[in-house]
């Protein structure tokens, strides 16, 4: 036999367990005095089982315990469990018990704590992954906050309640077809209630109107006396709006133009005074012939003119005009030119017809332009009266005296003499003196 001697008994109860699957002699726990030497002999679990188990009845005949050497101390199997040992359970444990692999593996097996649960923290990403999977094209209920509810649209109790009787009505057929019965009998009533409204009011409307044009009909047929006023009155209607006509067109004609406006005294005044005098003096064309008798009548009035001019005669050369009108709103500068150019013509024995030509020459500006839009053609079917008049016309602006008179009194000194003072006051007097009532209707305006 070995060196190291050990009880014989359960010899093979414990070959038994050895052949056990999961059963490994190296995973089974030193027993307490063991002796340190080789590990096959010593460390296995044989020793354990034969000690717990206690005597076997497959096992041999007791016989004499065998010794250990000197040398090592003495191994005696007990009957009962080791003190120090955990609890071991026999190869013959009920079913639902725990198996010999796992009891080595157990905590307990080496009276240690269990531990703790993990427990596993939520992170944003397991959040994400799990909206992720809440996802669908079905309504989501965490957002009922956000629809605009009532109180009685989220209570569950009122809910369901709506939610059975909805479902009993729908259930009931007969509720259904009674609905829809009462649904076509309203809508027939109401429609054939709408046409019978409207058919009475057209009626009404027909009547009303046939009876306004019937007594319309009867106003309009007047009797002989009030047809014989009616004549007298409409005469005197149609007088009297005549009258009114020519009136308004009177009144029109004098604010119609600015040249009506002029101060008689003004020294503007005296030349267009001057130019109709020297035009009714001489024999005048008319300004637009209409035919060719027309026309020869101005060529032979031209002519005599002509003739009659040829006997007086200058022995001093004419001088032109040293002012040339540019179209300035401007009285001093338009009467220096008028002066000027009607010398000229006068000293240089220049015909009616060419005048306007003549004078022509000492426009610029916007007198020019005038001159193109309106004589520009047939100039010398103008006489200088009007061509003056219609320039002064299209130059300055109808409330020009207005002007003028407030200027005369807004008029002040300051720093030039009294003569000089005396004399700009006296000729603005001169161009807004006669205030007449045309001119007042003009400052009004």
């Amino acid at each position: 036999m070995a060196s190291h001697g050990y009880n014989t008994r359960g010899n093979q109860q414990g070959a038994s367990e050895l052949n056990q699957p999961g059963v490994s002699p190296n995973n089974s726990p030193r027993l307490s005095g063991e002796y340190e030497g080789e590990p096959n002999q010593l460390d296995s679990p044989l020793t354990s089982i034969v000690s717990d188990r206690g005597p076997s009845s497959h096992s041999a005949p007791a016989g004499p315990e065998i010794e250990t050497a000197p040398a090592g101390p003495e191994i005696i199997a007990s009957a009962g469990p080791e003190p120090t040992s955990p609890k071991r359970t026999s190869a013959t444990e009920p079913a639902g018990g725990r198996n010999n692999a796992s009891r080595y593996n157990s905590p307990e097996h080496y009276n240690l704590a269990s531990p703790p649960p993990v427990v596993k923290t939520p992170t944003p990403w397991d959040n994400r992954e799990k909206s992720l999977n809440e996802r669908g094209k079905g309504p989501d209920a965490r957002n009922w906050g956000n629809a605009g509810l009532n109180e009685l649209e989220t209570d569950p109790d009122v809910q369901a309640q709506i939610l059975n009787s909805f479902e009993a009505v729908n259930a009931d057929t007969r509720v259904k077809d009674h609905m829809l019965n009462y649904f076509d009998q309203w809508r027939a009533s109401e429609t054939e209630r709408i046409q019978r409204e409207v058919q009475n009011f057209m009626t009404s409307r027909i009547q009303e109107l046939e009876n306004l044009v019937q007594s319309a009909h009867i106003a309009t047929k007047p009797t002989d006396t009030e047809r014989e006023v009616s004549e007298s009155d409409s005469e005197e209607v149609v007088a009297k709006s005549k009258s009114q006509a020519t009136w308004r067109k009177r009144r029109e004609a004098t604010l119609k133009h600015p040249s009506d406006l002029i101060a008689p005294k003004s020294h503007v005044a005296h030349i267009f005074s001057a130019l109709r005098e020297r035009n009714n003096h001489d024999p005048v064309s008319s300004p637009e012939p209409s035919d060719d008798s027309s026309e020869d009548e101005t060529v032979n009035d031209r002519h005599m003119d002509h003739k009659k001019k040829k006997k007086s005669k200058m022995y001093i050369k004419p001088m032109k005009p040293t002012e040339i009108y540019e179209g300035n709103p401007n009285l001093r500068s338009l009467h220096r030119n008028m002066r000027e150019t009607i010398a000229y013509c006068d000293d240089g024995n220049v015909p009616t017809h060419q005048e306007v030509e003549v004078a022509l020459r000492f426009l610029k500006g916007k007198a020019y332009t005038f001159f193109e839009r309106t004589c520009g053609k047939n100039p010398g079917n103008w006489t200088l009266s009007t061509f003056y008049e219609k320039l002064y016309d299209f130059v300055f602006p109808i409330d020009f005296r207005t002007e003028q008179r407030r200027r005369l009194i807004t008029l002040q000194q300051k720093g030039k003499r009294v003569r000089d003072h005396v004399g700009i006051f006296q000729d603005t007097k001169k161009k807004c003196k006669r205030r007449t009532s045309d001119d007042t209707h003009v400052q009004a305006k």
